[in-house]
């Protein structure tokens, strides 16, 4: 390994030799947002790549040639879908069957583990038969989970005993969990103090050796906790789906590298490492390690600590998984997974619902959904609305003139060129268990701050960014947060914000959406007024038109278009419902918007 010339002298020696007494080598295998991408697929030149069945046997592999070896995830390993839809249908679920038999000695509460609530994410770890990590969780106020932390099948940290040594992990949840999911009286304490508090535990318990396993949504969020923490050797990070890598390390194709493996600095770049090192609290250089979703790659780091329990190397790479490389799926669970989830996929694939017209491509890439009106989004915002009007009588609401969907809803990166769409393809597009609701007279000064909290995050390509139905508006994504929104326009009203102010306060709107959003989710506060103070919970009163986003888009693309998607807001750059002011915007301009997707977009799309 390089030395930095600018380390501090306690960092440098960790990147020496090891001591020659007492030394002990940890190999952690590892990877994250698996994200229920069970089924293998095609890729040229390649052939079969990723899949749960193939993953294990690479995880047995690697089992058996490493130094002490242990199986770890980062977290996400089920996610709203086909597979998951199939676990629902045959009562069972493959998801954890799958983590069972991979042989996880822990794994990371992620965000999406808590999408259809604690009870089901209860049934869900009872399954599965693992141990799940956080240590700023408070489950206090969940019965079904509180059970399971009192039986110690969910802890805050637990210890590992490899090779007569004493090795301590240490979960941790994102922060914004209350905000992207739906995690109900789970409460997120602070990250910092909550991880180091658990590492002084284990310290007090003489254990030397400490992984922190994160799921913080981004490596990034884990370089600025790790200075924070004092006594962590090395870090596991999840959430990002960033893949880190070596110049030489075979990857998948499309694939591009994020950073090297481990990173080691704070500033570090694509094939390369920076020169600020990466310390924790005690001045010591910590390794972090990430891997690609989906269960494509298998992280590999060897860690070799001295006899004081400090790091002295931390050499590996991510292993891709691809048949080519002589990599065979593993029967039991090709059996018991794999082949129900095709079954299930096969028969929704085969109702088709409708088609793309010639020379559409329905993008709904992440990159785009989250930057700018894309037009797979402008479709699921159409189902909404159409949704809304129509069962507006049935559930005794007023018919929505407005529909607001958040990209980090629309999922899996998916692209559909002129062609035939499935019920299949309903359910990549819109996987989770959200359902269409309506909203009755939203304040228009409500609808602006709503639309300002959409726009807030954009050069992060947060999910919060909106898409819209039955309005435009043009914001200015180089203005500071919560002053961009310059313009809105209402179908059959006109303008309702004029150069960011609001021009008359008294009107109000009906608005469809999802319960998700009206529940707060992507930090949507519709209690922008105070209107709702004193009720509990302190939420917009909303009702549900029974049917889920996916159930309301396909009903859209095979009953409202008649099967064909077609017409100006399905073309390939939408019909100008968001615009952005200046064009010249160094943030999501044209040429900005180019170079946000090549920092941002580590992943290809997969369809």
């Amino acid at each position: 390994m390089k030395r930095h010339p600018r380390l501090p002298l306690s960092a440098a020696l960790l990147l020496g030799a090891a001591s020659a007494h007492g030394q002990f080598t940890l190999t952690l295998l590892h990877n994250n947002d698996g994200e229920s991408a069970v089924l293998p697929r095609t890729e040229a030149p390649l052939g079969t790549v990723g899949g749960v069945s193939y993953f294990k046997s690479l995880v047995d592999a690697a089992k058996a040639s490493s130094v002490n070896p242990v199986m770890l995830s980062s977290g996400d390993n089920f996610l709203a879908g086909r597979a998951f839809a199939a676990s629902l249908a045959a009562g069972t679920f493959y998801d954890a069957e799958a983590i069972k038999a991979i042989g996880y000695d822990a794994v990371i509460l992620g965000n999406h583990d808590f999408d259809f609530g604690p009870d089901t994410l209860a049934q869900f770890i009872t399954q599965a038969d693992t141990k799940y990590l956080s240590s700023n969780l408070d489950f206090s106020g969940s019965p079904s989970l509180n059970a399971l932390l009192g039986a110690g099948q969910i802890a805050r940290s637990t210890v590992l005993e490899v090779a007569g040594e004493k090795v301590g992990i240490v979960g941790a949840t994102t922060p914004q969990l209350g905000i992207i999911s739906s995690p109900g009286p789970v409460q997120v304490l602070d990250v910092v103090a909550s991880v180091q508090a658990e590492i002084d535990a284990l310290d007090a318990a003489g254990v030397k050796h400490i992984v922190f396993v994160s799921h913080l949504q981004s490596i990034r969020e884990d370089l600025a906790v790790i200075p924070q923490l004092s006594k962590v050797d090395v870090a596991i990070a999840g959430g990002g789906d960033e893949l880190l890598a070596g110049d030489s390390t075979p990857l998948l194709p499309g694939d591009s590298i994020v950073g090297p493996y481990p990173v080691q600095s704070r500033d570090f770049t694509p094939g390369g490492d920076g020169v600020i090192p990466l310390v924790n609290a005690d001045g010591d250089v910590v390794p972090v390690i990430t891997t690609a979703g989906s269960y494509d790659y298998l992280g590999k780091l060897e860690v070799t600590f001295d006899a004081a329990g400090k790091v002295t190397a931390a050499n590996g790479q991510p292993i891709r998984v691809a048949a080519a490389d002589g990599i065979t799926p593993d029967a039991g669970l090709d059996a018991a997974v794999v082949a129900p989830v095709q079954a299930f996929s096969a028969a929704l694939d085969a109702q088709i619902i409708g088609s793309v017209a010639p020379g559409i491509t329905l993008d709904g890439r992440r990159n785009t959904v989250r930057t700018r009106e894309a037009n797979m989004g402008n479709l699921i915002a159409d189902s909404l609305l159409w949704w809304g009007r129509e069962k507006a009588a049935e559930f005794g609401v007023a018919p929505p003139q407005i529909a607001i969907q958040n990209g980090g809803g629309i999922r899996n990166d998916i692209v559909i060129r002129d062609g035939r769409v499935s019920v299949g393809d309903t359910f990549d597009i819109a996987p989770f268990n959200n359902f269409v609701a309506v909203a009755e007279d939203v304040p228009v000064t409500t609808l602006k701050a709503i639309l300002e909290n959409a726009v807030s995050r954009v050069e992060f390509v947060d999910g919060r960014f909106a898409q819209v139905a039955g309005m435009q508006f043009r914001y200015d994504p180089d203005a500071p947060a919560g002053s961009r929104i310059v313009e809105v326009y209402v179908d059959g009203v006109g303008a309702v914000v004029l150069d960011r102010a609001v021009l008359d306060p008294s009107l109000t709107f009906d608005i469809a959406s999802i319960d998700f959003l009206f529940n707060e989710g992507d930090a949507y506060d519709w209690d922008q007024d105070g209107l709702l103070a004193g009720s509990d919970p302190d939420k917009i009163p909303f009702t549900r038109l029974g049917g889920t986003y996916q159930q309301s888009l396909a009903a859209f693309i095979e009953d409202g278009l008649g099967g064909v998607i077609s017409g100006a807001a399905y073309q390939n750059f939408g019909e100008g419902r968001i615009t952005v002011v200046p064009e010249t915007s160094t943030v999501v301009g044209a040429a900005g918007l180019a170079a946000l997707v090549a920092v941002t977009l580590a992943r290809r799309a997969r369809k």
